[in-house]
Order: C-alpha cells, then structure tokens, then sequence
C-alpha cells in the first residue's frame, strides 16, 4: 500500500522546470508573431482595423500591442483576468476547457547602467469573464451625466449659443480659448464633437504628429465607450492613412491615439465615480 502511495505521488508531482521556461518561451514567440501578423492586417483588412479600434475601447488600459494581440485571438471579449484572480473572487468557470488568451506582461530584469529598471515581456494567459459564471454589473449614466463630464474636463471657456454656422454643435475659439456649444439635445452628436475639440487640444499640447482624422477617431471611441450607437464616418480616411506606415510608425500613432483617449477619458471616470460612487465602487473591484 505505501510502495504504490508513493508512486502515485511522485507521479503526480512530476513538474519539469525546464519544459515550463521551454513552454513560456514558445508562447512569448507566438505572441510576437501574432502582433507582426496582426500590424500588417491593419494595414490590408479594414475589417479587422474596426475590430482593433472596438477592442482598443473595452481595454483602454492595455498597450496596443496587447490589444492586436486580443482582437487577433478573440475580439468579442470583454474583460480579462488570469485563472489565479478568477479564483480569488470566487468565480467558477463554466467548463472544464477554458479557453485562454495570450497577453504580454512587463517583468522587472534587473537595472541598467544609470539605475533603471530594465523589463522584459513575459506571455501570460488571460481568461475572458464570458467563461465564467459571474457577470459584471453594466455602467449605466444619464446623457446629462456623460454630457456634464466632458464638459467639466474641457480646458476651454464653455459658452452657450442657439445657434452655429454650417450647422456645427460646437466650434472652438483659439484666439480666446472659448468654446461655443450649441443648445440642442442630441448629446451623442455634442459628446462626439466636444471630445473632438479635446483631442486636437491633447495632441497638440503633446506635439503628436496627428490628423484631423485621428482626433475624430477620439471622438468616436469616447461616444462607444459610454454607448452611443455612432457610426466611424471616416473609417476608410484612417484605413488609408495606416495602411502606408510601417509596423513602427502604427504601433506609434495608434498609443498617441490611446493616450488621448485615455486621457479624456480618465476625466470622464473621475466625474462620473464621483457622482455614482457606490455602484463604482463595486465595479472598479471587480475590474482591477
């Protein structure tokens, strides 16, 4: 009885080292090569560009990289965690066979020359909420909410007018720094247009080499983010602008183009979590 206990638990601890670093690198290389691939899919499949833009929104906190790395394996999920904190909030999974996702996630490597921390990109296996059993509380916000948020993080002077020419919701005043909004109640339209107006601010307060085109894009992700059904009206502009730069220069343009976003759009969380804090609360747990 003791002969064949023994056996049976050296059986089952049998954990190799070397075969896990061998698996762990592999892994790391698949997820370079997804990254190449999916760079050049920017560039020649407009249908996938969407698709990285709607997932580059749901993960505002993720690098690109990481972000072609998900809308490659699986865009349509919502909200990642490994196994590990899965199981620490109690969650179970639905089925024995998770699927998993393959991230990059940044690792100290010591400190180089003048003191700083050296990193290195380790791949790392993430799980979609969708495979579990627990399902995340929808944020919900009044337009007047969303519509007092831009307006309270805009750097402009806000005015109030009836009416504008070319039939504009909002103009921006650069020789006075004022803002022009028009009284209308299409907060869509007038969130979408505002949040324009802050992008080409933050950009060129940033000197990002940007276009018209990459500010309306801000403006777009900002109105999906808190759910107005909008149409990306100049997808082909931005298709065609990507899909003459290099790997370097995408990947460059579109973290300038996630910074702007994240930074209007941490202003609008601010406000929001402030007016709303103990169903934020709830979720910012959930979400971390």
């Amino acid at each position: 009885m003791i002969d064949e206990i023994i056996k049976n638990s050296k059986t089952k601890s049998s954990y190799n080292v070397e075969e896990y670093k061998k698996n762990k690198e592999n892994q790391r290389k698949n997820c370079y090569n997804i990254i190449e691939t999916g760079l050049n899919k920017l560039k020649t499949d407009k249908d996938f560009f969407k698709k990285y833009i709607d997932t580059q929104i749901k993960f505002d906190n993720y690098s690109v990289k990481n972000n072609i790395l998900i809308t490659s394996q699986n865009p349509n999920v919502t909200l990642l965690k490994d196994m590990k904190s899965w199981k620490e909030l109690g969650v179970n999974f639905k089925n024995k066979i998770v699927n998993k996702i393959l991230i990059l996630e940044p690792k100290e490597n010591g400190k180089d020359a003048s003191g700083n921390s050296r990193f290195f990109y380790n791949a790392k296996e993430v799980v979609d909420i969708s495979e579990t059993n627990f399902t995340l509380e929808n944020k919900m916000y009044r337009d007047k909410e969303i519509l007092q948020a831009v307006l309270h993080n805009t750097p402009f002077l806000i005015k109030a007018v009836d009416d504008l020419e070319n039939e504009q919701t909002c103009r921006y005043d650069a020789d006075n720094n004022v803002l022009y909004v028009k009284r209308s109640e299409d907060y869509g339209l007038l969130i979408n247009n505002i949040s324009k107006e802050l992008a080409t601010k933050n950009f060129e307060n940033k000197n990002c080499n940007y276009t018209k085109d990459f500010a309306n894009l801000v403006g777009y992700m900002i109105c999906r983010k808190y759910n107005y059904e909008l149409e990306l009206s100049n997808l082909d502009n931005l298709y065609n602008i990507f899909s003459s730069m290099s790997s370097a220069e995408i990947t460059s343009s579109l973290s300038d183009i996630k910074e702007s976003y994240n930074d209007i759009n941490d202003g609008l969380e601010k406000y929001l979590y402030n007016i709303n804090k103990d169903k934020e609360m709830k979720n910012k747990e959930i979400e971390r």
